[in-house]
């Protein structure tokens, strides 16, 4: 969505100006643009950015929009005077062109360029204050009541909601806060938790965080989650304003431990309890501003499939493979961890499939990598040989799962990637999208959507559509700016990860470029499943992405901004590979 600067006025500038004066924040250097008000000059691309949240609630990133000519025309517009040096000008411009007092303010205006560049990204954009917390709880309170027709409790207790007796299943997290500061006596039993809002109809709790609950005590206990506890807040973003900000209370001395003891308590027992707690950063966003209602509608949107377990359960933890409900489809990604350097064993391969199935024979959708079977040349005979053996390990397993699964042949010259089930073959789609060293080599698809031995690449499973692609193809979805074929989902067959300096190794660049550029561009979640040789897969490596950042690019997709999480994991171990499987619910 582009920038609205239509609804910007000169009073939001004006403000802008006054917010960028007593704030002294650090922010890049203006290169050629200045606003010039009151005989001051101010950088004008960093004003504009200002006055947009000053006028919208919500921030905007500088990289959506230039500055130079067009922001100085955006000023003109509105009756500012404005002060643009061509950068060839700037160079050859003699001192008399300037006087000292602009000289002196153009590098009061550019000062702080290098501290900026040395702060990382989300740290730097938290900034909470003590400031207009009522103001703000007010209105957050009156667009909850307008949002759910004043179906909303504030400072509402659960009889469930209370802090839980001292058992083994909360040890990690009440350890790891007592050796903090060696503080005591935080975790009494018994005592009943408050809410600040909640719907109880659509069983939604609102917990509005303000600038004491960012202590690095709060850090401490955040760490300690698991990775299967559902979170409807970013971790990462709150664990990184704990650090920023660092706030202390220490009257009782244990009272950093003891909030973020509750407040975790509060975040395990709602998801145990079946509620959606969503908590609402101080400061994130203006809730007296009237486009509220449409912000809210963005966060109550944020989904999280995972399921709750006791705090002291591992990542490799038991999983259920159980489907939550029938209005979810579950998908388990089987990403391989290859102990060699060989990595075309079919009969190895079959005997992981069937490990897999095994476990997770009730979910709908299991997907591995790009070239999981391989040939050593194309055959339709062979290709019905493995899907007929597919199928009678489905069968065997009375499983109606849908096997996506890679098949290569003559070195890889021809690459597929096929869905099947107990009944046989649903899709198969041939790689449409090469790299620059595979397009005078392999034989690619000369379309995104064309058939392949009669099998169309696109299939249904519980109403949901989904696309194979095979490895490169997400690259493709981007770069070719293709339209979505009415799909809901892109599954991602990924051929290999090297260790560095051995071979292909850009599992991040795939992630950004790949799994988010394909997201963004069909506004869909991607999912994928690849193979890393002689090497561990990353605990970070997001086999599941859905883009939620508009239209920045994709070059500055972070995994921390990625809200597709999965509800258990799982690491089945062999002599020959190791494979990792995350669950994932698609609503």
């Amino acid at each position: 969505m582009r920038p609205n600067w239509n609804g910007i006025t000169k009073e939001n500038v004006i403000e802008a100006i006054r917010i960028f004066e007593e704030n002294s924040v650090e922010y890049p250097a203006a290169r050629n643009t200045f606003l010039e008000v009151n005989g001051n000059l101010y950088p004008a691309k960093h004003i504009r950015a200002i006055s947009y949240q000053v006028a919208h609630g919500s921030p905007i990133s500088k990289s959506d929009f230039h500055g130079g000519k067009e922001t100085a025309r955006f000023f003109e517009k509105l009756g500012f005077k404005v002060k643009y040096i061509p950068t060839a000008q700037r160079k050859c411009m003699k001192a008399q062109t300037v006087n000292d007092k602009e000289q002196r303010t153009i590098r009061k205006a550019t000062q702080g360029m290098n501290e900026l560049r040395r702060k990382n990204s989300i740290t730097h954009s938290v900034k909470i204050t003590h400031e207009g917390v009522i103001e703000q709880k007010n209105a957050l309170q009156l667009v909850l009541n307008k949002q759910f027709d004043g179906d909303i409790v504030s400072e509402k207790t659960f009889s469930w909601l209370v802090t839980p007796p001292n058992d083994d299943k909360y040890n990690k997290l009440i350890s790891s806060l007592q050796e903090y500061r060696n503080k005591t006596g935080f975790y009494k039993a018994g005592q009943k938790l408050r809410c600040d809002f909640v719907c109880e109809s659509q069983k939604i709790i609102i917990e509005y965080d303000e600038r004491q609950h960012f202590t690095l005590a709060r850090k401490i206990a955040l760490e300690t989650y698991p990775p299967n506890i559902p979170l409807y807040f970013n971790k990462d973003k709150w664990i990184a304003a704990c650090e920023a900000i660092q706030a202390k209370d220490n009257n009782p001395p244990n009272r950093d431990e003891k909030r973020a003891y509750y407040d975790s308590i509060r975040d395990i027992l709602a998801a145990q309890n079946g509620y959606k707690l969503i908590r609402i950063m101080h400061g994130d966003y203006n809730w007296e501003n009237e486009n509220s209602i449409e912000h809210l509608d963005a966060l109550l949107k944020i989904k999280s499939g995972r399921t709750c377990t006791p705090m002291d359960n591992e990542v490799n933890a038991q999983p259920t493979g159980l489907k939550k409900n029938n209005s979810e489809t579950s998908i388990v990604t089987a990403t391989i961890q290859a102990n060699s350097s060989q990595y075309k064993i079919n009969k190895a391969h079959f005997e992981t499939l069937e490990k897999v199935v095994s476990k997770y024979a009730r979910n709908d959708i299991i997907l591995f990598p790009a070239g999981f079977f391989y040939h050593s040349r194309f055959s339709e005979r062979q290709i019905n040989k493995t899907i007929k053996k597919v199928s009678t390990i489905l069968k065997a397993k009375a499983s109606e799962t849908v096997v996506c699964v890679g098949i290569d042949f003559d070195n890889s010259n021809d690459q597929l990637a096929l869905a099947i089930n107990q009944s046989g073959a649903l899709a198969i789609g041939r790689k449409f999208y090469p790299t620059e060293e595979e397009k005078f080599t392999i034989n690619y698809s000369s379309s995104f959507c064309g058939e392949e031995i009669g099998y169309k690449r696109i299939f249904k499973v519980r109403e949901k559509v989904f696309y194979l692609a095979v490895c490169y193809d997400v690259f493709g979805i981007r770069h070719q700016k293709l339209a979505n074929p009415g799909i809901d989902a892109v599954l991602s067959l990924v051929h290999r990860f090297h260790p560095r300096g051995e071979g292909p190794s850009g599992e991040v660049d795939f992630a950004r470029k790949g799994f988010a550029g394909a997201s963004a561009e069909w506004d869909c979640p991607v999912f994928g499943a690849a193979v890393f040789f002689d090497r561990e897969v990353p605990a970070r490596w997001p086999t599941a992405v859905l883009w939620q950042s508009g239209n920045k690019s994709v070059k500055s997709f972070k995994y921390t901004d990625n809200q597709m999480m999965s509800s258990n994991n799982y690491m089945l171990n062999s002599d020959d590979e190791d494979v990792l499987c995350k669950t994932y619910y698609l609503l």
